[in-house]
């Protein structure tokens, strides 16, 4: 077990064979990511001190940016005590992340390189939302994409990307 701490002040513990992020979840704080895989940089953060070894590929970094000490937290766990300089998003309570089935309701073409996409959820179907979020959506073969939300879900339980 080894001890990180943020730049902000916060700290936590990392077992072995456990990411920044998953550790940092367990302990209530929010860091940012996404792809949750090490290809997408949202997760990027940088070692002030301390060691670390990476659990996959950091495909997501330059050769230089990893020279510069740069990590992703979805993919990196401590071998020392460690201190980043990490953002921290805050004690706020999000909603839980989960995948959710839907159909595309319409596809519609804005501008010659913008889509507006309509999903419809499950009529059953609870979707939290948050200001500002945005989802991934998983297309063939597992590949995700990440979309900022238009809008809140409505009472047709459709999102629009």
């Amino acid at each position: 077990m080894h001890h990180v701490s943020l730049s902000s002040g916060v700290s936590f513990e990392v077992s072995e064979g456990l990411s920044f992020l998953e550790a940092a979840a367990k302990s209530g704080i929010h860091l940012p990511y996404s792809c949750k895989n090490g290809r997408c940089s949202t997760c990027k953060c940088k070692i002030i001190s301390g060691e670390t070894k990476a659990l996959y590929s950091e495909l997501g970094l330059t050769k230089s940016e990893i020279d510069d000490g740069w990590i992703l937290s979805c993919v990196r766990t401590a071998t020392t005590d460690v201190v980043l300089d990490a953002k921290e998003l805050g004690k706020g309570v999000l909603p839980p992340v989960k995948t959710q089935a839907c159909r595309i309701s319409s596809l519609e073409k804005m501008a010659p390189d913008v889509i507006k996409i309509v999903l419809r959820l499950p009529t059953n179907a609870k979707f939290d939302f948050i200001p500002g979020q945005y989802i991934d959506v998983i297309g063939p073969g597992g590949v995700r994409r990440s979309y900022s939300l238009a809008n809140a879900p409505n009472k047709n339980n459709t999102l629009e990307l």
